[in-house]
């Protein structure tokens, strides 16, 4: 897949629905699971608008020749500064397994050691097989498996001196 690839603040008039539709896309791969979008839609946006009041790089798209392809939220956490959360990460099928799902990494990993972070959290749904092997390849720790089903994991920050 050739083209060029890069990152572009997530703006909420232009992006909105596009991510919305990616989320709500991620909460369909549990099986049985009932995913009310207006909840949805309400509850990430609010936490997308504070994380961007701190640095609007916190919300990112990728696009491959200014064609949207792949969504991040990941900052360090006000409470735990020492930890970042991957909060959303998704790419488009079509990328999947390409030079993307490394940038998005490489991506992550950079937001949180611009805050001086020494590791990064994420929750992911314990049924999102794809979704941990691919954590798992990436350097992602499984940590509990909590009781609404999401399974806790965590990649600790080389320190480059």
């Amino acid at each position: 897949m050739g083209g060029k690839f890069g990152f572009r603040p997530f703006q909420e008039k232009k992006n909105l629905e596009l991510v919305l539709g990616w989320l709500v896309e991620t909460k369909q791969i549990i099986p049985d699971a009932e995913v009310d979008v207006a909840s949805e839609r309400k509850y990430y946006f609010e936490a997308v608008r504070r994380i961007q009041s701190r640095n609007k790089e916190f919300a990112s798209l990728l696009y491959l020749n200014d064609e949207p392809v792949g969504y991040l939220s990941a900052f360090p956490m006000q409470k735990q500064p020492e930890n970042a959360l991957l909060e959303f990460c998704y790419l488009i099928p079509e990328v999947r397994g390409t030079d993307a799902s490394g940038l998005i990494i490489a991506r992550t990993v950079q937001l949180a050691s611009s805050g001086s972070c020494k590791a990064i959290l994420l929750n992911v749904h314990q049924q999102n097989y794809r979704a941990i092997a691919f954590y798992l390849k990436n350097g992602w720790k499984l940590r509990e498996k909590k009781d609404n089903g999401l399974q806790s994991m965590k990649k600790i920050l080389l320190k480059t001196e």
